[in-house]
C-alpha cells in the first residue's frame, strides 16, 4: 500500500474539530461538573430507586460522580412497555422525577461485564457494549 500525501481541503470543507475528552466523573458528589442524560423519567426513577442496577453506554465513562439528567424526550410505546415488564412496580406520576433537569447523581466505579451480570438481577439490564453498574447512588440534584 502506497501512503499518498494528504491534499488541501477545499474551501467548502470544513476541518473536523479534535475529540472531546470523555466525560470525568467527580471525586466528591458535591464537585460534580458532568452528567448522563436518560430518555424519559421512568429510566431515572428506575436508577435512582436501585431497580435498573446496569447503565449501558456506547462509551466507558471514567470512575466517578456523574448527574442523571432526564432528557426532554420520550420512550416510544415498544421500549416503554419493555421497561415496564422488568419493573415489579411503577412509580406514581408524582414519583417521577421531572423532564429536563438532574434528577440525583449516580456514581460510576467500573463496567461489568455480559457473563459477570449473567443470572443475576442484572442480566436483564446489561444489554449494551459498555456496562456500568453504579453502586451508589443519590436523590435530588447536585
Amino acid at each position: 500500500m502506497q501512503v499518498i500525501s494528504p491534499e488541501p481541503l477545499p474551501e467548502c470543507v470544513t476541518p473536523s474539530p479534535p475529540p472531546r475528552p470523555l466525560p470525568t466523573g467527580a471525586t466528591d458528589p458535591a464537585a460534580t461538573t458532568h452528567a448522563i442524560t436518560m430518555r424519559g423519567a421512568l429510566y431515572s426513577w428506575a436508577i435512582l430507586a436501585g431497580i435498573k442496577t446496569v447503565e449501558n453506554r456506547p462509551f466507558r465513562l471514567s470512575p466517578g460522580w456523574y448527574g442523571l439528567h432526564t432528557g426532554l424526550g420520550s420512550l416510544n410505546a415498544e421500549t416503554r412497555k419493555r421497561l415496564e415488564a422488568r419493573l415489579a412496580r411503577l412509580p406514581p406520576a408524582a414519583d417521577l422525577p421531572p423532564a429536563g433537569a438532574i434528577a440525583g447523581l449516580i456514581r460510576v466505579d467500573g463496567v461489568a461485564s455480559a457473563e459477570g451480570c449473567a443470572g443475576t438481577a442484572a442480566e436483564p439490564w446489561a444489554t449494551g457494549p459498555v456496562r456500568h453498574a453504579p453502586p451508589q447512588r443519590a436523590r435530588g440534584g447536585g
